[in-house]
């Protein structure tokens, strides 16, 4: 119950930390952060799940929709018992697409515009 509470605290202190910016200012990095994301996962190296990068080496720009489904909507099963399942966050679908150019730009050299 106590886990509860503190985790309800943690994601409202992070709300309002993103609404003191106006949208178009927050860095994607940001938006991770804020998002509560990087709890979970990290750049290069995985944590509760896989990292950002291992996650932009699995998959292709045509799939980017799938992606922000699974941001959206929660996974279960696509990483074979490493990590069981992903539950739905609480971000917008624009936020989600930002998100999933991110990641999919690290098996790139330029960042996206929006990371910046």
């Amino acid at each position: 119950m106590w886990l509860f509470l503190v985790f309800f605290l943690l994601s409202s202190c992070e709300k309002a930390k993103l609404e003191e910016k106006p949208r178009a200012e927050i860095s994607t990095k940001e938006l991770f952060k804020l998002r509560g994301c990087t709890y979970c996962h990290d750049t290069s190296r995985p944590l509760v799940g896989p990292a950002f990068l291992d996650v932009a080496m699995r998959y292709k720009e045509n799939e980017k929709e799938d992606l922000v489904k699974s941001i959206l909507e929660g996974s279960c099963g696509k990483w074979k018992g490493k990590w069981e399942c992903m539950p739905p966050q609480r971000v917008g679908k624009e936020e989600a697409r930002r998100m999933v150019e991110w990641i999919l730009h690290l098996k790139t050299t330029k960042p996206p515009a929006s990371s910046l």
